[in-house]
């Protein structure tokens, strides 16, 4: 996930598009976060991510980063992923709930 942030940081697109993928690839490592200070409560709700982003495909250099990217976000985006799922369901979880309330301005 670092290296997909870091590839969109490189990018610089301006594209709200690419801006939104940014964003979710952003909670999608602080879920990773979560996860590992909250690892019980993730396993009891079926919340894991961890699992699902070992499988997402490395950046090559083959094709361009911010393509391989977008067919990534496009894939996890979508309504019946388990990333997505999970990301929306975690705020369920009352620590974590607790923290996102604390940190919104």
């Amino acid at each position: 996930m670092v290296d997909y942030l870091v590839a969109l940081k490189k990018e610089n697109s301006q594209e709200p598009t690419d801006q939104f993928m940014f964003i979710y690839f952003e909670q999608i490592a602080n879920a990773l976060v979560f996860e590992l200070y909250f690892k019980e409560e993730f396993k009891y709700m079926n919340l894991e991510i961890a699992k699902y982003i070992r499988e997402l495909p490395d950046l090559n250099e083959k094709e361009k980063a911010l393509h391989q990217l977008r067919k990534t976000y496009v894939s996890i985006n979508q309504d019946n992923h388990a990333v997505k799922q999970s990301l929306f369901s975690m705020l369920s979880i009352p620590q974590i709930e607790l923290i996102m309330n604390s940190v919104e301005i």
